[in-house]
């Protein structure tokens, strides 16, 4: 079942966090922080001002409307029967809409029950197949396979992931790229998840790698007479420019106590 895969989310970069289209983007509020490379300089204050306020990500981020959908990407795992599944799912990619479209619908046939498809479509980063659940037409897939052209994922296991999370296939690597690639891998982890904010990106490139730093927020709430709380995380992610291996790598900066419930 394509249930049976958990989205491990990866706490990294700017982006909406809803299946509904995205709300008009608010000045970051108490932006006077200085965020480097290498670290941040933020107040426990600011940081709740930014948690409890209204502000998700800056103008201009990768976004998409997704029309009540969710996001699927294709892998091994999906696209077999269940009586031949094994713990491992790598995410398939191709430059091929007939093999794309071919994936998409044997993981249909496989899946819990049938979504029947009602619309193809493509970006520069993906095919996509949107499938509805005719006694339930508010259940929607978007069902994608990446293409191949822009990036391979084929080196990274769900069940059992590493730092090794990608290899882009668009040329010439920079800053530029690096910024792209996140913030499209950041949304697709990310869309529904509530409580992320993006405090600050930094970008730096050298004779080998290009790097994109990412300072975000991210809430738990508490259960009854428990606090909140917030995160301020760092994500680096490196990418080699000459074999355009993505690595990721996060740790945690600092948590605060927020509202309690």
């Amino acid at each position: 079942m394509k249930n049976s895969i958990l989205i491990i989310v990866l706490t990294a970069i700017i982006c909406g966090c809803s299946k509904q289209p995205p709300s008009p983007t608010e000045p970051l509020p108490a932006n006077n922080f200085l965020a480097a490379f290498d670290s941040i300089t933020i107040s426990n204050s600011q940081i709740l001002s930014l948690a409890y306020s209204s502000y998700r990500f800056p103008e201009g981020f990768y976004q998409e409307n997704l029309a009540g959908g969710s996001i699927y990407y294709e892998n091994t795992l999906s696209i077999l029967p269940l009586s031949q599944r094994s713990p491992h799912a790598f995410e398939l990619s191709t430059n091929s809409q007939n093999q794309a479209l071919a994936w998409s619908e044997s993981s249909a046939v496989n899946s819990a029950y049938y979504r029947k498809l009602v619309l193809e479509s493509q970006t520069d980063k993906y095919f996509q197949f949107r499938r509805v659940y005719q006694q339930d037409t508010n259940d929607v897939i978007l069902d994608r396979v990446h293409k191949l052209s822009y990036i391979d994922r084929s080196m990274f296991d769900w069940f059992n992931p590493t730092p090794y999370i990608a290899r882009l296939n668009v040329r010439p690597i920079d800053t530029t790229i690096a910024q792209d690639f996140v913030e499209y891998i950041w949304f697709v982890w990310n869309y529904d998840l509530g409580g992320a904010q993006v405090v600050a990106t930094v970008n730096r490139q050298s004779i080998d790698t290009a790097w994109c730093v990412m300072y975000t927020l991210g809430r738990v709430g508490g259960d009854f007479g428990v606090s909140d709380e917030i995160t301020l995380y760092r994500s680096i992610y490196s990418i080699s420019l000459q074999s355009a291996d993505v690595i990721l790598s996060t740790s945690t900066l600092r948590t605060v106590q927020g509202n309690k419930n």
